[in-house]
């Protein structure tokens, strides 16, 4: 029994050193020192045990918050979406990954579908998480629209590229003249 005493005790202390990093990490964070913020939180990740779930995926999704802060997009949705993978419950790891995602352009239609998880697992901001699906939407529509005109335009200046190549290899036309094969003249 001494040895399940000492396992709980060591694992008290050790939640506790957990906490007191996240504390610190949430008072950098409010105090606007991101990347340090960041830290603490990876620092308290490390730390925490992995029979903590929940805590571990509140670090990860604090780490993504600092991320985002930090204009770091791709980082930011990967600790988000270690912190969802937890299967903890955490709507604010979802929501920091559709935020992310919805920074970077090719990964729109994927923040999209988070803001839809979003509608329907947090009915209470329903019209907010509407407002950014049509949004993105119009985004992802401004997006093709773009990608559309640059390939026209590339294609355009391929086939001139191409005209100019075959007209300038063309070989040339050789007039024909008529023999009247009744007539003598060559």
């Amino acid at each position: 029994m001494a040895v399940v005493e000492e396992i709980v005790e060591g694992e008290d202390e050790q939640m506790q050193q957990v906490e007191n990093l996240k504390k610190e990490g949430n008072r950098l964070f409010g105090e606007g020192k991101y990347e340090e913020a960041r830290e603490k939180y990876k620092e308290a990740f490390d730390a925490c045990p992995p029979t903590s779930p929940e805590l571990q995926s509140i670090l990860l999704s604090n780490t993504a918050a600092a991320l985002i802060k930090l204009s770091e997009w791709k980082d930011a949705v990967e600790a988000a979406t270690k912190a969802i993978e937890l299967g903890a419950p955490n709507e604010k790891a979802l929501e920091r990954r559709a935020f992310a995602y919805s920074n970077i352009p090719e990964k729109l239609e994927d923040a999209m579908e988070d803001y839809k998880k979003l509608q329907e697992t947090v009915p209470k901001r329903n019209a907010e998480f509407a407002r950014k699906v049509s949004e993105l939407d119009a985004k992802i529509n401004s997006r093709n629209e773009a990608m559309k005109a640059d390939m026209m335009e590339k294609l355009k200046s391929q086939i001139g590229c191409f005209r100019k190549f075959s007209e300038k290899n063309r070989p040339k036309k050789k007039t024909a003249t008529y023999r009247n094969p009744s007539s003598n003249c060559p």
